[in-house]
Order: C-alpha cells, then structure tokens, then sequence
C-alpha cells in the first residue's frame, strides 16, 4: 500500500475520500448512515424484526 493511501484524519483515509467522491457521498453522510445502521433502536431496513425463539421447534426446546 502506498502512503498516499495510509494518510488518516477522522477515520477517513485518502482511499476513503477517492471513494466517497466517486459515489458522490461525504464523510458525514457516512457516519450518519454508520450511527443509523448501529443503533438499535433507529429502523434502517438492514434487517427486520427479532422475533426470539421462534425460529425454536419444539423438538428443540426439549433438547431433542
């Protein structure tokens, strides 16, 4: 890797910024969609609800 690449500031590196210019997005998009994809409580439609246990057979259940 070169150093052009390796040179970080806010998490962020030269790479980062090429691609984040390339996809027209700034690094506080990025970070907004970081904390929302995070956050257990915001909706981000990455995955659905958790419904525990019901993915259990009764077989399961019992150890079976």
């Amino acid at each position: 890797m070169t150093s052009e690449h390796c040179n970080v500031t806010d998490g962020f590196s030269d790479r980062d910024r090429e691609l984040l210019a390339m996809f027209d997005m700034t690094e506080e998009q990025v970070r907004e969609a970081e904390m929302i994809a995070e956050s257990e409580t915001i909706p981000d439609g990455l995955v659905g609800p958790v419904y525990y246990g019901r993915h259990h057979t009764d077989a399961s259940r019992l150890g079976s």
